[in-house]
């Protein structure tokens, strides 16, 4: 399963982007909105989904 994936020199990335699929510890009222985009695997929460949003992305 992948967790992380790190992108540099790219197309029009140039400095190294991260993209984490691990799930942060928001207690926020948008964060429990997503509640359902979250699955628990060995112990760590991690999203079903994710959105990349830019100009260039």
């Amino acid at each position: 399963m992948v967790l992380e994936i790190r992108l540099n020199n790219f197309f029009s990335i140039k400095e190294e982007v991260i993209l984490d699929f691990r799930a942060a510890r928001i207690k926020s009222a948008n964060a429990k909105a997503f509640k359902n985009n979250i699955f628990y695997q060995n112990k760590s929460d991690i999203l079903k989904t994710l959105i990349i949003k830019g100009a260039n992305s």
